[in-house]
């Protein structure tokens, strides 16, 4: 915030004079009689104001970026004894007795000119402090993009290692590498929390039940796990500040594909996106991505139970799940669909969907499918290029002909106005300008469609990753695999089903299931239809 008393507002609104502070803390005014000339006032004028500046803008990037909250929390709690008080204010006193006695000795010594002089050196040595700031800052962000670790703590699964690398003073410095007994905790933080859906706090407790702990001998806490997921060192990138450094193989624990998996997820759940699963611990296979089919709202999971009695006299708590329309609930009969759909029906009926779904999609041929996705698209922008490279190629040689006819009419050599051939080149020109133009913008939209094939072939190798890993992978995998196969399921009366899948692939991308019921502990007969 803006401090009007600051000495550099009070010497920015003082147009005639230089507003500085003495040893005894008072504000003094360096009017334009105080020196040699108008000129020599305005230059130390202007000078003054800039340093004033400079420290005001660094006085507040320490205040808005540097200051310690755990500092702030310690002194906000902190209750001081009435000795201590006495005992600070005393030693204040004494501090502000002794300034003025200086400030007093230091005033009977020196002249005014003199205390101008001290007052700039005082100033100009301040200025330099910020210079040097200014370039150490420079220097670390090198030394960073150059590769170097450049101090500061060290993230969980790397280590300090010497190889050499010696400093200005020769004096040999510290690299980063790579620690592998905590490199392959790293990797299974990942893989827990992309391939199947754990968060910070399960995954906490996960390391903890694992016996997992840090060098320390502490717990891996839910914010340690939250720091070394968004870190993007495990990918082989040093980032200090603003300054980042190029790809190092040697410090890469973390593909950079499942680290902006885990990004996106990260990202999907703090924003509450409805195609991540915020919950895996559930016993449901859909989460967030399953609607009403008649009046299109989220279908909920509710649990409801009830005691039953065995055969041979005990009694239990029977708990069913089941996915329940609460529009439909609190809203009754503007829904005409069922309330609720049961759990273990309806996940029986996606996962042999999801089954038949991927088997299909793994029979395929990737390059046909690929090839049939993009193949129109592909011949249509090659014909705009070639189309456009045959009128530029045309339109250039009618330039170079007009060019060469200008040339006869110089050698008197040609029937044609020189004004005339002046019309036909601009014009040309113009043309050919266009026509580049155009043959530039076909090869983009050319260039985007192979691209865009290079896309889809790789998200046809992560599907079919999904088919190899969907048999034998555990239910909270599963559910990942679910909630990023399937964007939406809409549910209708008796279990007809309409599902869009999140692949680019049309032949693949909406289903509609109908199933017929054979009974309560018989699996439904479901007809599909692509």
């Amino acid at each position: 915030m803006f401090d009007r008393n600051s000495d550099y507002a009070l010497n920015k609104k003082d147009p005639d004079a230089i507003v500085c502070k003495s040893a005894t803390g008072i504000h003094i005014r360096l009017t334009r009689a105080d020196f040699s000339s108008a000129e020599e006032f305005e230059k130390w004028k202007r000078w003054s104001d800039e340093n004033y500046h400079a420290i005001e803008k660094a006085d507040h990037r320490h205040s808005n970026r540097t200051i310690s909250l755990e500092g702030l929390a310690e002194l906000s709690f902190a209750v001081l004894s009435a000795e201590t008080k006495v005992m600070d204010q005393y030693d204040q006193e004494e501090r502000s007795r002794l300034c003025r006695l200086l400030a007093e000795g230091l005033d009977a010594c020196l002249t005014a000119p003199q205390r101008r002089r001290l007052w700039l050196r005082y100033w100009q040595a301040s200025g330099e402090s910020i210079k040097t700031s200014v370039r150490t800052k420079t220097r670390l962000e090198q030394l960073t993009e150059s590769g170097f670790y450049t101090g500061g703590s060290i993230a969980y699964g790397y280590r300090l290692d010497k190889r050499g690398r010696t400093n200005k003073r020769n004096k040999e410095v510290f690299d980063l590498a790579i620690d592998e007994d905590a490199a392959k905790i790293i990797q299974l933080i990942f893989q827990k929390y992309v391939n199947e859906g754990y968060g910070a706090q399960r995954l906490s407790r996960y390391l903890e039940e694992k016996k997992i702990r840090k060098p320390n001998g502490k717990n891996f806490p839910n914010t340690s796990i939250n720091r070394i997921i968004k870190n993007p060192i495990y990918t082989g990138v040093i980032r200090n500040g603003d300054a980042q450094s190029a790809f190092i193989p040697e410090l890469q624990i973390i593909d950079q594909e499942t680290f902006d998996r885990a990004q996106k997820i990260m990202s999907d759940r703090t924003t509450h996106h409805a195609e991540t699963p915020l919950n895996l611990k559930g016993q449901s296979l859909l989460v967030g991505n399953i609607f009403c089919g008649h009046c299109k709202n989220r279908l909920t999971l509710t649990t409801g139970g009830r005691n039953r009695v065995r055969k041979d006299g005990r009694i239990y708590h029977d708990v069913r799940a089941r996915y329940q329309c609460h529009y439909n609930v609190r809203h009754p009969g503007e829904c005409d669909g069922q309330s609720g759909y049961g759990v273990k029906k309806l996940d029986g009926i996606i996962d042999r969907i999801v089954r038949y779904q991927l088997s299909k999609i793994s029979a395929a041929s990737g390059e046909d499918i690929v090839a049939k996705q993009n193949q129109k698209a592909i011949e249509l922008a090659k014909a705009r290029h070639h189309l456009a490279t045959m009128q530029l190629a045309e339109k250039q040689r009618e330039l170079v002909d007009c060019q060469n006819e200008g040339i006869k009419v110089i050698r008197g050599q040609s029937k044609f106005d020189m004004e005339f051939l002046n019309e036909l080149v601009s014009k040309a020109k113009a043309e050919v300008a266009e026509l580049e133009a155009a043959v530039e913008a076909a090869k983009e939209e050319l260039d985007i469609h192979l691209v865009n094939a290079d896309i889809e072939r790789k998200e046809y190798e992560k599907i079919k990753t999904w088919a190899d890993l969907y048999d034998n992978c555990n239910f909270a995998a599963k559910k990942m695999i679910i909630s990023q196969f399937i964007k939406s399921v809409y549910v209708y009366r008796d279990y007809t089903l309409e599902i869009e899948f999140n692949v680019s692939f049309e032949e693949f991308r909406t289903m509609a299931t109908e199933c017929q019921d054979q009974g309560i502990n018989e699996q439904p007969l479901v007809y599909i239809t692509a």
